[in-house]
């Protein structure tokens, strides 16, 4: 059976009065206050007489009261008389203070009480929040950049970011809206949302929506800049309903620019509270926003690289002109597959071979002469001669010749033949 403390008697009234700090007796019972200090009188702001009337759960945030009455019940059983937690209090005037509770299990009037001193940490405690949350966004930028880097797809990247974003910023929604240039409108592509809050990504009037027809913040992502707004402090405009509409109470907006153009724009939105947005939010944001922008545009480039292969080789597959690339001898280095549809010999047939082995006699001497002629200029178009093709007949042909030796990647002349 634990042994319960020898209760301390309260300090003369004197030496309570001169403490430095604000001290103060509460019964456990009832949570009322009994006794305060001339500091406790200064630091919250209530008169001795106000506090008198009033309990400890008066000094604290509404939210904080189920722990208040956690630690008075382990108090009320506790076997060691000294005990130092850290609250949260409220003033007089609404504010919070971060504190240091060092009590002491006491009596008054025969009921058993705490002798309680309250250290103001805020402060130190909030420069220690703040640089937690620093690093917290730093590792969340860090994890966002990995997202971005290893993605081929930036739509796929940014859906595996926005949970890490929302969760970071303590937001309710973040969302990607991308515009369309052609039709001058912007559609909502993604969006992640916190559990206990409605998703808009099906909402029909957030498709297709006309780029003049919420000026108040587009105009600004046009222009590359960021918006963020209260919303209960804008003026009564379409935004303004909008916004309400959705259940938004603060909202912030950055854009996506690809080669100075707005090409979309990440949005975070809260939904419970007013909420001002701090530097360490924009950090993050802009990180993201940045980094995006220069993946999209090398997305675009690598699409375009892709469309133009792709349109080149359906060319060069299916068109009815002979592309090849023979080297400074004529040996051919490349012939394209519609050799066989052309001529009717297969491509593979030609490779390593020399063209003039194709070429009818009596015309090689002057198409020698071009082929050296062709290593000193850009271009040349030959005169018509004959050439073999798969039944031995002689094809009347003509070519074309572009100077490519100097890049390192064709390393060779590129001809262009048709009958």
């Amino acid at each position: 059976m634990n042994r319960l403390p020898e209760i301390q008697p309260a300090p003369p009234a004197d030496i309570f009065d001169l403490a430095p700090f604000p001290m103060w007796i509460y019964t456990l019972e009832d949570y009322r206050f009994v006794k305060v200090n001339k500091a406790a009188i200064r630091e919250y702001g209530y008169s001795e007489q106000e506090f008198l009337s009033m309990t400890i759960k008066d000094i604290r945030p509404q939210e904080d009261i189920p722990k208040l009455v956690t630690a008075v019940e382990q108090a009320k059983c506790r076997t060691e008389l000294y005990k130092e937690t850290l609250f949260r209090h409220q003033k007089r005037d609404a504010s919070i203070m971060f504190v240091q509770i060092r009590s002491n299990l006491t009596s008054h009037q025969g009921k058993a009480a705490e002798i309680v001193t309250a250290i103001d940490l805020t402060d130190s405690y909030s420069q220690k929040l703040k640089l937690e949350k620093h690093q917290k966004y730093l590792i969340a930028i860090g994890a966002i950049n990995q997202f971005l880097l290893k993605s081929e797809n930036y739509l796929e990247a940014l859906s595996s970011s926005f949970e890490e974003m929302g969760k970071t910023l303590q937001v309710d929604r973040v969302y990607y809206f991308e515009i369309n240039h052609e039709m001058q409108t912007t559609s909502q592509r993604l969006e992640w949302t916190s559990t206990d809050v409605s998703q808009q990504i099906d909402n029909p009037e957030l498709q297709e929506i006309p780029l003049t027809e919420f000026p108040l913040l587009l105009e600004p992502l046009k222009k590359g800049r960021h918006f963020q707004a209260i919303v209960s402090q804008l003026p009564c405009t379409p935004t303004k309903k909008s916004l309400q509409a959705q259940d938004i109470r603060s909202i912030l907006v950055l854009p996506i620019m690809v080669e100075d153009d707005l090409f979309g724009f990440i949005g975070l939105d809260d939904c419970k509270n007013e909420k001002e947005w701090i530097a360490d939010d924009f950090q993050l944001l802009e990180t993201l926003t940045s980094n995006l922008g220069h993946v999209i545009s090398a997305a675009r480039a690598h699409s375009d690289l892709k469309d133009s292969e792709a349109r080149f080789k359906s060319l060069v597959q299916n068109g009815n002109d002979l592309i090849a690339i023979i080297d400074e001898n004529a040996i051919y280095k490349y012939v394209a597959p519609n050799s066989e549809k052309v001529l009717g010999i297969p491509a593979a047939h030609f490779l390593g071979k020399n063209a003039f082995d194709f070429i009818f006699e009596d015309d090689a001497p002057s198409l020698k002469e071009n082929l050296a002629q062709i290593i000193t200029q850009d271009s040349l178009v030959l005169a018509p001669y004959r050439f073999k093709d798969s039944e031995e007949n002689w094809r009347w042909l003509q070519t074309e010749l572009s100077n490519h030796l100097a890049d390192p990647v064709i390393g060779g002349i590129i001809t262009n033949t048709r009958e």
